[in-house]
């Protein structure tokens, strides 16, 4: 596979010699059972036809898995960086899922 190609499974390698790292932090508080809040992090350097890219992945995330209810939230940024140039653009989203168990509906 050419190495100008940068979505090979990960078991495939690396189009380059750097290492990516990630990195997670979170808090359970014990007062509010079920609720989980934290930042995460990714990063890495990306060839691509001859130019050098930053990546950076950052994360927030809140989630409370009380299931009645249960919510789910997450925001995502994405920033590449070209190395020479410094152009960089960011890309974002986020997602948001709400859930209730109907009463009377039981899992067998």
């Amino acid at each position: 596979m050419p190495r100008h190609v940068i979505f090979r499974p990960g078991d495939a390698g690396d189009n380059n010699n750097n290492r990516a790292w990630v990195a997670n932090i979170y808090s359970r508080p014990r007062r509010f059972y079920g609720l989980q809040m934290g930042l995460s992090g990714y990063r890495d350097k990306i060839s691509l036809l001859g130019r050098d890219f930053r990546e950076l992945d950052r994360r927030r995330y809140l989630v409370w898995t009380k299931e009645t209810p249960e919510f789910l939230a997450e925001f995502v940024n994405v920033n590449h960086r070209q190395v020479l140039t410094d152009i960089s653009t960011n890309s974002q989203a986020f997602s948001v899922q709400v859930g209730y168990r109907l009463p009377g509906l039981k899992e067998h």
